[in-house]
């Protein structure tokens, strides 16, 4: 609050609490990175885009995850990895000749990987 040169009461006004304020930023984040990925030439490009920003962000999460809200970040962030890989399939059409069932087990599969990055 003090970087940003706010009060707690401002603070408050907008967020419940710092679990919603790390909501509001990585959504806002993901949907940049998904833009990013969709630019990339190609899918392997795309794909080690994405590595190479959560390999960035791994030491970040590690800290993170060892917070007091650590359970809360932890599921948050699966929440918005998976809704980020449905959002990306949803806007390739990647995936589209699977079941629902299978195209979850392969989303669950990225997403699970990604996360496993992140806690390096």
């Amino acid at each position: 609050m003090e970087e940003c040169h706010i009060t707690r009461q401002t603070f408050y006004y907008h967020f419940e609490g710092i679990p919603e304020m790390l909501r509001w930023m990585l959504e806002n984040d993901l949907e940049i990175l998904m833009e990013q990925c969709l630019a990339q030439k190609d899918e392997e490009s795309a794909l080690r885009y994405l590595l190479t920003v959560a390999i960035s962000l791994q030491p970040y999460v590690e800290r993170s995850v060892q917070t007091a809200y650590g359970k809360e970040i932890e599921k948050l962030l699966s929440e918005l990895i998976d809704d980020f890989f449905e959002k990306i399939t949803a806007r390739t059409g990647r995936y589209a000749h699977l079941s629902y069932s299978e195209r979850k087990f392969a989303l669950r599969y990225h997403g699970s990987a990604l996360l496993g990055i992140l806690h390096g």
